[in-house]
């Protein structure tokens, strides 16, 4: 006969049974979402990657890699050496982030967007696609350019995130010949004689405070005789305000400002390849120039120098992971 004592014995065992359970439960429902927490782009933290990404495009100048007698080197002009591609980055150099080149924008226009995608960081286990766009306040004439608006093939976003950069725009150097210093001659020569083979930008002086017509631009290999007048359009340009010129010569009041853009490519080398073209010649019709007996240093001169011209501009970065195929 069961002792009186034994009924009770039940409900231990269901309470014993339902702690089991509800543990279970309550491991297996914290364990099994995790399971699948690598096929779920949209758990991933994007403000972390589009920021990371703004960053390396602002602030770091990239960079390409080369060999020097079997040692492996490398530099930050990646612009002009994209197939031994590194890393992208558009700052002009490490000492002036969020000083963005504006011919690394220009090369970045040109490259494939799978090897941006590769250069940025963004092919690794996790997918991701990008745009860049980067918009600048030309404030010589009042508009809005818009440099690059890369924007990414279709594809099954899960998630988007974006971050926005007020940064500036490096349009390169210009020698700022300010006539209200002094104007007593129709003639400036610019002296370029001290120019390192490694130079590759194009010349541009930048005249205001002057009023008279400027004519045409020669060179010549010493500071007396010219020897050659450079074709306009191909050798040289005129830019009136920021507004390009469809052919001299141009008129100017003291309001004006002039960029005279001579290009690299237009200067002449000897057959030993030492460079012709020393001295760069501007004509006016009326004495608006400093002149001088030796002329204008274009890279040394101790009273009209040579400076870095930027333009404000906004970068906008969009980066979205998609689900696996």
């Amino acid at each position: 006969m069961r002792g009186w004592d034994d009924t009770g014995q039940s409900n231990i065992d269901f309470l014993f049974g339902i702690s089991v359970f509800l543990l279970t439960f309550i491991y297996a429902a914290t364990f099994i979402p995790g399971l699948f927490s690598l096929y779920q782009p949209a758990s991933i933290d994007l403000n972390s990657v589009a920021y990371r990404t703004s960053a390396m495009l602002a602030e770091d100048p990239g960079w390409y890699t080369y060999a020097v007698n079997g040692n492996l080197t490398g530099d930050t002009a990646w612009e002009t050496h994209d197939n031994n591609l590194s890393r992208i980055g558009l700052a002009v150099d490490k000492e002036h982030p969020g000083v963005l080149l504006i011919d690394k924008i220009n090369k970045l226009n040109e490259i494939n967007y799978p090897v941006v995608k590769d250069k940025l960081g963004l092919n690794g286990t996790v997918k991701y696609d990008i745009n860049i766009s980067i918009v600048m306040n030309d404030t010589r004439t009042g508009e809005r350019k818009e440099l690059i608006n890369m924007t990414t093939p279709d594809c099954q976003a899960t998630n988007v995130e974006s971050i926005e950069r007020n940064i500036l725009i490096s349009t390169g150097k210009q020698l700022f010949l300010d006539s209200g210093i002094k104007h007593t001659d129709s003639i400036q020569r610019i002296n370029i004689s001290n120019m390192t083979p490694s130079y590759k930008d194009n010349f541009t002086i930048r005249i205001f405070n002057a009023t008279g017509n400027i004519m045409k631009v020669e060179w010549s290999n010493d500071i007396v005789n010219p020897i050659s007048t450079w074709v306009y359009g191909n050798d040289y340009i005129f830019y009136l305000n920021g507004r390009y010129v469809a052919s001299p010569p141009v008129v100017l009041s003291d309001e004006d400002k002039l960029e005279v853009v001579v290009m690299n490519n237009a200067l002449v080398y000897d057959v030993y390849g030492n460079l012709t073209s020393k001295y760069i010649w501007i004509y006016s019709n009326t004495s608006l120039f400093p002149g001088g007996e030796y002329g204008i240093d274009y890279f040394n001169d101790p009273v009209y120098k040579l400076k870095s011209v930027t333009y404000p501009a906004t970068m906008r970065i969009e980066v979205w992971s998609y689900a696996f195929e």
